[in-house]
């Protein structure tokens, strides 16, 4: 099956970071562990170091590694699951919310040992 990517970025609401990070490290990644076809889940925080004159909306990314070939049906059962009890939601998540699907285009590459 295809691997592809769902990459999610986020923010805490202010004043609820502690909040925030628990739940989603403890209650989120979890719950979308459980959604068929979601295969490894991973979070990031957005490094000190950036490239020059960037803009950087989100402090927050997970990545989400999706074993399938049926995107379609991994978006239905989030949605399905949404605010359910299979996926609880959490008020210290801010509104804004950006996520993508990413399906490859090439293999991996890595650079061969010299």
């Amino acid at each position: 099956m295809p691997k592809h990517l769902f990459v999610v970025f986020t923010n805490a609401v202010d004043g609820l970071e502690s909040e925030f990070n628990q739940w989603y490290s403890d209650t989120h990644l979890p719950d979308l562990l459980n959604v068929p076809g979601v295969g490894a889940a991973q979070r990031f925080s957005l490094s000190h170091t950036q490239m020059p004159d960037t803009l950087q909306p989100f402090k927050y990314m997970a990545i989400y590694e999706l074993e399938t070939d049926n995107i379609q049906g991994v978006v239905d059962e989030l949605n399905a699951r949404l605010g359910s009890p299979d996926l609880v939601m959490s008020d210290a998540l801010a509104p804004k919310v950006d996520a993508y699907f990413y399906a490859p285009i090439t293999t991996r590459r890595t650079l061969a040992p010299s």
